[in-house]
């Protein structure tokens, strides 16, 4: 029997001579899940960089927390690991990723706690009166579109970040 599960993180950055991209860094969280009687074990990470636009440096960070187990999720959310509050020069951090907790409160406090921790979603910023339903895709990829019926993709931002627009792709 061979069982796999690849669980990858990205970081896609355009091309740009206004954009510098430095000290990029990769990780793992402490916190794994067992999956099928523990044949497997999904491991989830994160990507970090900072970033320096028009002068202004900030640090960039995407992950995608577990979606199996909820305490790991949960953990994930809280560690410090990637350092998401940072130290200078990055200390404007922009948290992107399938965080895998519903805005609307209804699953695990992982949105909320990061919200609580200073983040705010950019999502109702640019569109107060749009939920922006992200999640879930139908069984058969090549469906286009889903009943989607909540949200838990999102681009977190702290300390003097505003969001202007936001979209949903696909």
């Amino acid at each position: 029997m061979d069982i796999r599960l690849t669980i990858r993180d990205g970081l896609l950055v355009r091309i740009d001579k206004k954009i510098k991209i430095r000290r990029v860094r990769t990780g793992l969280y402490a916190t794994t899940t067992p999956l099928f009687g523990g044949f497997v074990i999904a491991k989830r990470g994160w990507v970090l960089a900072d970033a320096t636009v028009s002068g202004r440096t900030f640090r960039v960070v995407t992950t995608h927390l577990e979606s199996f187990n909820d305490a790991s999720q949960v953990a994930q959310g809280r560690s410090s690991s990637p350092r998401w509050p940072g130290r200078a020069p990055a200390c404007r951090p922009i948290l992107l990723g399938d965080l895998n907790s519903r805005a609307d409160g209804t699953g695990t406090p992982t949105h909320a706690n990061l919200l609580a921790a200073g983040f705010q979603d950019a999502w109702p910023q640019a569109h107060p009166a749009d939920i922006g339903l992200t999640c879930c895709h139908g069984d058969d990829l090549r469906e286009v579109g889903g009943p989607f019926y909540s949200r838990i993709d999102y681009v977190l931002l702290r300390n003097g970040f505003r969001a202007v627009a936001a979209g949903i792709v696909g």
